[in-house]
């Protein structure tokens, strides 16, 4: 295969600049509400109209920054004024549901940052709502606008790692410390979509483990882990008090192994061209053979490919792409149903830990995750 040599991701829709850009107010001008405001008003599919924040402070000097959109400190402001097509939610995750479901009952077409909402039965209801008024809804899972991200999907669709055995995804850092969210909810979000769109399935299992370390009432460090159909296991560790900041994934196929770094500006991804094989039957023994322990075993070690990775800033590609599917209709990658997806898992989770660990079933309809 030629998938290393010769990247075949595109982009997920060529953005073409609209005769009228798609008029957008953002709510929420924290640390990432300012950088999703910045893609928004320099983006030529989009233009920012109006900003939004209780916080005075942050509000004047994202005033400052974006001199000709309406500031308004209430979001119900914001969603009354005229010439607004859609909004873009930056908030605390507590407040998406209702703030959501406000904008979709207001006739805006709407993106919502991770996650989508804290249930599932929340998450459908906004589904439901945006489908009857025929509105895109769309989630900021920004990770899968990320050309790394979006290559490494291509390689493991490609054959080229083999079947997955196992992957484990590390968030790290020291700081950010929230009291309104657990590090699972803040954090997870973003690993857990990208094992979604990069494995191309949802996992059936789920057990996890929270711990809160410092005092405050949520928790700052979990341990995630995964089955999903066919076998692979997935593992994901996330925490505020680690004396690293780590932002990685690790796929590991009969094949060959994968590492994506998000810090690695130059080389994010790399390839591993490295196994296990077996001496009388090849890798084949690892995945069919149920008494494997009686065969010899070799590893093997090959080349390190960091291929080629070009793309656009992730948040660009995100924003354009909603505006270009309000435009067409085109069903966004990071949908509704992905997003419900995503705190699917997280909800299974989070019962799994309140139940030391158990292992709980996924399911991405409301009221039908249950411990196994």
């Amino acid at each position: 295969m030629d998938a290393l040599k010769r990247p075949r991701w595109l982009p997920i829709t060529e953005p073409m600049p609209p005769s009228v850009p798609l008029r957008v107010g953002i709510a929420g001008l924290g640390f990432w509400g300012t950088k999703l405001a910045r893609n928004i008003a320099e983006s030529p599919a989009t233009m920012l109209v109006a900003i939004c924040d209780p916080q005075c402070e942050r509000l004047q000097a994202a005033g400052e920054r974006h001199a000709g959109a309406a500031a308004f400190a209430e979001l119900s402001g914001m969603l009354a004024m005229d010439g607004l097509d859609a909004v873009v939610l930056a908030t605390p995750e507590a407040l998406h549901f209702s703030q959501a479901k406000a904008a979709l009952d207001a006739g805006k077409h709407l993106l919502v940052e991770k996650p989508l909402t804290l249930s599932v039965a929340e998450c459908a209801a906004l589904e439901h709502g945006a489908q009857m008024r025929s509105l895109t809804l769309m989630v900021g899972h920004t990770f899968l606008y990320s050309a790394p991200v979006r290559l490494l999907r291509e390689l493991i669709a490609a054959g080229e790692l083999g079947e997955v055995l196992y992957c484990y995804a590390q968030r790290l850092n020291l700081g950010a410390i929230r009291n309104d969210v657990s590090a699972m909810w803040d954090l997870a979000p973003h690993d857990v979509s990208i094992l979604h769109y990069v494995l191309g399935r949802e996992p059936a299992m789920v057990s996890a483990q929270q711990y809160s370390l410092i005092g405050e009432a949520v928790e700052d460090i979990a341990m995630v882990n995964m089955v999903f159909p066919g076998g692979a296991v997935g593992h994901i560790h996330v925490s505020r008090l680690d004396p690293r900041k780590v932002r990685q994934l690790v796929v590991v196929g009969e094949l060959k192994m994968a590492v994506y770094d998000d810090l690695d500006a130059e080389m994010p991804l790399k390839v591993y061209d490295k196994g296990v094989i077996s001496a009388e039957r090849g890798t084949q023994a690892l995945l069919s053979d149920t008494g494997f322990a009686r065969h010899h075993f070799e590893l093997r070690s090959g080349d390190v490919v960091a291929p080629k990775v070009a793309g656009g800033e992730p948040l660009r590609v995100e924003i354009e792409h909603f505006a270009a599917c309000v435009a067409t209709g085109e069903r966004p990658l990071t949908d509704a149903r992905s997003g419900r997806a995503v705190v699917a898992v997280l909800e299974a989770a989070q019962i799994s830990s309140e139940m030391g660990g158990q292992p709980t079933v996924v399911a991405s309809e409301p009221g039908l995750a249950a411990a196994a």
